[in-house]
């Protein structure tokens, strides 16, 4: 021990010395800012973000910026690199660091016996100061990951104090009661102080992202705002484990999302990336819904709220209008968009409505839209958003995913693939689609291709009963806290998946009109009890659950001999059974409650159903190397 503690201690002085000799990388980059080539001989550059922050890049066309592998080290949170109205850069070739880090770490070593406060003990190397309770997190010491069913706690939730006559050690004194069933040996990690985002496009087109490796950042690690088509090739959001300053191996990278993308007229390609051990969202890709106070039929105006007096609103796109419920009421092309001044009356009916919208007092601000005509029904309380401003045409593809507290991919968005991607130890979803009114994020899904990834290990945080369920999720829920009737999705194809390890209900999809459900293996852990989304009815006792949908791809067994279908129904019994002998039968009802499951063999393969009630279900078949389904008329 005491030989491991004097290599920290010379490893830190030696850092110190190489951080106060490293070169300067604004004035290397300044030197080429016009060239149409950018070339940074590899090195280890000190990006100083305490002096103006980081670098940015303005209006740049057809310019390819490469740092051959570079490190850059950033002293401040910062944005570090930020791209604004750009096109067709490519831009590659580094990792980014920061040290001070963005975040710190210790273990638990104290716990109050009726659990209101804890004391940890800051390990060697991390901050001991600015610390945070933004995001505080709770891990297994024996893994170095996430603590199953155990909590994730923001500000308001606890003080931080330090120990009297100690420099590392600290007190969390909670402000309400609370569990995370922290115990002592646990690890914890808090957020340190500090605004930005590691790599930030604002307004950018045709974007390459090649070979950028970010360990850290104060909020998101990759974020684009109106930005299209960009590509992200081999980047990473991961943990430096190569960082021997300090006396343990981190277990955070970025403080927030890993990659988000908002408000795109073209989504994100992202491809061969890893994305791991971030503070949030690995993947999110959506754009901004707004809430609609005042409706004029007449006059063919919407009134809507906003936290400020801009939007991302324009006259030209066309407008989705969504009901309070989830039902998708119609669109309209937007003519004419301007500013007005909402009420009090206004806002106090919006927040009586919206009483779970975060940062819902901000919602001052009046936006006033004019529509080539007004859908039916709409009223106070539904939303709009630009249809032409979610993401589309994204292509989530290959990518390492996972290790965080929340969810793997959360997708608002439409047009767009989900294929290939290895994806675990998310505390809720793997994969979720789902717009959130509670953050007034768009949109409602339409043609949709979820298809051969791997989910395993997800859905391991606590329970809740009004959140979302499935590691596999294609759930909507109104703002009235109700499954969205069906039609609120769209043309959703979701086959050849691999879901392990992951408590039931495995697959949940509602709301979604010409579903196409193939060939996707569920191996449950059935060990492990879930009840969220019991307040919508959601069971845990079965793989698959759906709710307001129908389907699109189930071939109709005949009820009658079909020499170009070998699967019949003759006189109540299933019939050309024969090519799936030493497989498995299951039949589901259209709810995914699992009705019959009978290993197939020369005696059962003539299967009576008169005893069934009459209705329609799901008939799977499986073999080992086929897998089919189809819908059955009992």
């Amino acid at each position: 021990m005491q030989k491991r503690t004097i290599i920290i201690l010379l490893l830190v002085c030696n850092l110190f010395t190489v951080f106060g000799q490293l070169v300067a990388l604004k004035p290397l980059l300044d030197a080429q800012i016009n060239n149409t080539e950018i070339n940074i001989p590899k090195g280890t550059y000190l990006m100083d973000t305490q002096n103006g922050g980081g670098y940015t890049f303005n209006n740049l066309t057809n310019v390819t910026i490469n740092l051959n592998g570079s490190q850059i080290i950033c002293n401040k949170a910062s944005n570090v690199f930020t791209l604004n109205n750009c096109s067709n850069v490519t831009i590659k070739g580094f990792s980014v660091d920061f040290d001070p880090l963005l975040f710190t770490q210790g273990i638990i070593t104290a716990v109050d016996s009726s659990k209101k406060w804890f004391e940890f003990i800051i390990d060697s190397g991390y901050p001991l100061t600015n610390i945070e309770t933004s995001r505080t997190q709770f891990f297994n010491p024996l893994t170095r990951e996430l603590k199953r069913n155990s909590l994730t706690v923001y500000d308001g939730s606890m003080t931080i104090s330090a120990i009297s006559g100690t420099t590392n050690k600290f007190r969390a004194t909670k402000l309400y009661t609370w569990d995370a069933l922290e115990s002592v040996g646990d690890l914890v990690v808090l957020s340190c102080s500090g605004t930005g985002h590691a790599f930030y496009m604002y307004r950018c087109q045709n974007m390459n992202v090649e070979d950028v490796v970010l360990y850290g950042a104060p909020s998101f690690a990759f974020f684009e705002n109106e930005t299209n088509n960009s590509h992200y090739l081999r980047c990473k959001v991961t943990l430096n484990r190569d960082d021997l300053v300090r006396s343990s191996i981190r277990l955070r990278s970025s403080n927030a999302d890993g990659l988000h993308s908002k408000n795109a007229s073209k989504g994100p390609t992202i491809e061969n990336c890893e994305i791991t051990y971030g503070g949030d969202d690995c993947i999110a890709i959506n754009g901004a819904m707004y809430p609609i106070y005042a409706v004029d039929v007449v006059n063919r105006t919407i009134s809507l709220l906003s936290t400020s007096t801009s939007s991302y609103l324009t006259a030209g796109d066309t407008a989705q209008l969504v009901s309070y419920a989830g039902q998708k009421l119609g669109v309209a092309k937007m003519e004419i968009t301007r500013s007005v001044t909402p009420s009090s009356t206004d806002i106090s009916t919006f927040l009586a409505k919206y009483s779970s919208l975060q940062s819902n007092t901000n919602y001052t601000y009046g936006i006033q839209i004019r529509l080539s005509s007004v859908p039916a029904g709409l009223a106070v309380g539904d939303v709009v958003y630009s249809r032409d401003k979610t993401g589309q045409g994204f292509v989530i593809k290959n990518n390492v995913i996972g290790h965080i507290r929340s969810r793997g991919v959360l997708l608002k968005s439409s047009n767009g693939t989900v294929t290939g991607n290895t994806i675990s130890d998310c505390e809720m979803a793997g994969i979720q689609v789902a717009p959130e009114y509670d953050w007034m994020e768009a949109g409602f899904s339409s043609n949709l291709e979820i298809s051969n990834n791997t989910i395993t290990n997800c859905m391991f945080g606590r329970s809740s009963t009004g959140g979302k369920a499935g590691a596999l999720s294609v759930m909507c829920v109104g703002a009235n806290s109700t499954i969205a009737p069906l039609g609120a999705y769209s043309k959703i194809n979701i086959h050849d998946n691999i879901i392990n390890s992951c408590p039931r209900p495995c697959v949940v999809i509602t709301s979604v009109d010409k579903l196409k459900y193939n060939n996707n293996s569920i191996s449950a852990d059935i060990s492990t009890i879930r009840v969220n989304g019991q307040d919508f009815g959601v069971p845990n006792n079965v793989d698959l659950w759906t709710k307001n949908i129908t389907y699109d791809n189930l071939t109709e067994v005949s009820t009658i001999q079909d020499k170009k279908n070998k699967v019949y129904i003759s006189d109540g019994k299933i019939c050309g059974l024969e090519q799936f002998i030493g497989g498995t039968l299951l039949i589901h009802s259209l709810d995914g409650s699992l009705i019959l499951q009978k290993p197939l063999n020369s005696d059962s393969i003539k299967l009576n159903l008169n005893n069934k009630n009459h209705g329609i279900y799901i008939l799977s078949l499986k073999t080992g190397t086929q897998n089919k389904s189809f819908k059955i008329t009992l």
